[in-house]
């Protein structure tokens, strides 16, 4: 609702200053109206072509590969809270090996792929389907993060304690 000290913005594109608001912003085309900024976004993706909003566009899906490379071991999760519901959240859950999900960097692709052939991503990945994909040069990089875990988070809680 406009209040009675705002200056109409009659150049908003969308209203042409109908609504009675002022102008959202220094060199904005539309007024402090939720519906007119809503409309004139709508359009411009339209003009760009695209015609697909943000909400209504599928989330990039990540090519069905599997591991076969790790550069770093970055981290570990027991459980992952976007696979958890609510009730999960808020009351908890039993943990299983197959909740345990390594969080690696490294090369990612088929049982058949060469190693320049793998595509560099990082990426959530289920212990198991490690274990199956990698050599024991690779499972050892998981027993060196395992290892070195205890001694980072030492010196990340003396740092931070320091900071105190």
């Amino acid at each position: 609702m406009a209040r009675e000290d705002e200056e109409p913005f009659t150049d908003c594109v969308v209203c042409f200053g109908q609504k009675g608001r002022e102008r959202r912003s220094d060199g904005a085309a539309v007024c402090k109206f939720d519906g007119c900024s809503k409309e004139y976004t709508r359009r411009n993706r339209e003009r760009a072509g695209d015609g697909i909003s943000r909400r209504e566009a599928p989330p990039p899906s990540a090519p069905p590969a599997k591991c076969r490379k790790i550069k770093d071991v970055l981290g570990v999760s027991t459980c992952l809270l976007a696979e958890m519901d609510a009730d999960e959240r808020r009351v908890g859950r039993k943990s299983s090996d197959d909740d345990i999900q390594i969080q690696v960097r490294g090369g990612f692709g088929g049982t058949d792929d060469k190693a320049e052939d793998l595509i560099p991503d990082t990426r959530w990945v289920q212990l198991a389907d490690l274990l199956d994909a990698l050599d024991n040069k690779g499972r050892k990089k998981l027993h060196t993060f395992a290892e070195d875990l205890k001694e980072m988070l030492e010196d990340a809680e003396d740092r931070l304690c320091d900071e105190e």
